[in-house]
C-alpha cells in the first residue's frame, strides 16, 4: 500500500503489517481492537501485535499521517 501525502509531498509505502493497522485507522476502531485484528489476522501473539501495533501507529503519527480527535 502507498500513502500519498500531499501536504509534505511525500510517497509513503506501507509493508503488509503497516498497511493492515492503517487501514483500521478509521477514528472508530480503539488501539486495542486493532491490536485484537492484528493478532488474529497474522496468527501471533497478542503482545507481540501490541508491539506492532504501537510501533506502527508512533510512526505513522511521526509522519503527520494521522488526524487526531478533537476535544
Amino acid at each position: 500500500m502507498v500513502v500519498l501525502d500531499l501536504e509534505a509531498e511525500q510517497v509513503h509505502q506501507l509493508n503488509p503489517t503497516a498497511s493492515f493497522i492503517w487501514q483500521r485507522c478509521d477514528g472508530q476502531r480503539t488501539v486495542a481492537k486493532i491490536v485484537d485484528e492484528l493478532a488474529s489476522s497474522f496468527d501471533v501473539d497478542p503482545n507481540t501485535a501490541r508491539e506492532a501495533v504501537i510501533a506502527a501507529l508512533r510512526r505513522l503519527d511521526e509522519l503527520g499521517l494521522l488526524d487526531h480527535p478533537r476535544e
